[in-house]
């Protein structure tokens, strides 16, 4: 459970960041609807039915935020290397989103932390925002 409320804490942090830095609309933990056969999206939902949860592919990525155009934050931890069913999950999602072309950044910890040679630990919002910022500047997003 600790570790969940550092994680939406972190969430919390990192949208307040982006939305004071850019003025731009942010929502958390959104819910997207996928066709199961084309995966296009089909849906941004705060909420969904049976019905549709049993209809679609469903993807809750950390954060949503618009720039012209939809766009996809996934702040992937340490817990993204070490089991494999998560990086599985992980790769299907990143196709999905690459299919049904939806922008999409995903920070990856494990690879900043080996890149910096820093301490294997969970980043902080700040340093997960400066990522942030250095793929935002480098891709020409705002």
């Amino acid at each position: 459970m600790k570790e969940e409320q550092s994680d939406l804490s972190k969430l919390i942090s990192l949208a307040s960041l982006i939305r004071k830095k850019y003025g731009i609309k942010v929502v958390r933990e959104p819910i997207l609807l996928f066709n199961k056969t084309t995966y296009k999206l089909e849906k941004i939902a705060d909420w969904i039915t049976k019905d549709e949860y049993a209809h679609h592919i469903i993807h809750c990525p950390d954060i949503l935020f618009y720039a012209d155009k939809v766009w996809i934050l996934e702040d992937d931890g340490l817990i993204h290397h070490t089991r494999a069913s998560v990086a599985r999950k992980d790769k299907l999602r990143n196709e999905h989103y690459t299919t049904a072309k939806i922008n999409h950044i995903i920070i990856d910890e494990f690879e900043l932390i080996e890149r910096y040679n820093m301490i294997e630990r969970p980043l902080n919002p700040f340093e997960v925002f400066d990522e942030f910022e250095r793929i935002v500047i480098q891709r020409n997003i705002f």
